[in-house]
């Protein structure tokens, strides 16, 4: 067994801002929550859940948000930290001005994230069909569907056509600027 590397990076300021606003809007929604971290062959995935099971016996179901990024190919990576310290990091990273291969230390990791025990599938999504974004903005502002509500929180919901697959039990929502992965 490997000991985990005590940082990562992203190839430039504008990867590591995008992140940024990505974590910023995943902690409107859930401000003490977690980020789970998984990198290798040069992608970092970052995953926030948007909504989870808060017991054994609670039927609600999981619902992530997911943003990948170009990263050093020979890292690897699988660790959940805490959304507002990795903001944190992000941000003295951008402070400094780094340019080029933008390097973040991790936060310490915490085991509270049930959630990020339950991993969705990197393989097998076939393609269903396509969702129209404006029925799904709807569908958020009843509050009638989780994964929608992600789209919109997360910023992944433009005005084209979202793209529906599934692998098992598992369903994935897909635009130009993220995923929405969802299991009942």
């Amino acid at each position: 067994m490997h000991a985990m590397p005590a940082h990562f990076s992203l190839v430039d300021a504008v990867a590591a801002a995008d992140l940024q606003t990505f974590l910023k809007r995943a902690a409107r929604l859930d401000d003490a929550g977690a980020a789970r971290l998984i990198a290798g062959g040069g992608v970092l995935a970052v995953y926030v859940a948007t909504q989870h099971p808060r017991g054994l016996f609670d039927p609600t179901a999981t619902v992530l948000g997911l943003r990948t990024f170009e990263t050093d190919a020979a890292i690897a990576l699988d660790a959940v930290v805490p959304l507002r310290a990795l903001l944190d990091r992000l941000a003295r990273a951008l402070e400094a001005g780094i340019g080029t291969g933008v390097g973040i230390l991790l936060p310490a990791e915490v085991a509270t994230a049930a959630w990020a025990g339950v991993a969705p599938p990197r393989g097998g999504w076939e393609r269903e069909d396509d969702r129209d974004a404006i029925e799904l903005a709807e569908a958020a502002a009843n509050r009638s569907d989780a994964a929608a509500m992600a789209l919109v929180d997360l910023g992944f919901l433009g005005l084209e056509p979202v793209a529906l697959y599934r692998s098992g039990a598992w369903l994935r929502l897909t635009t130009a600027r993220g995923h929405v992965l969802a299991k009942p």
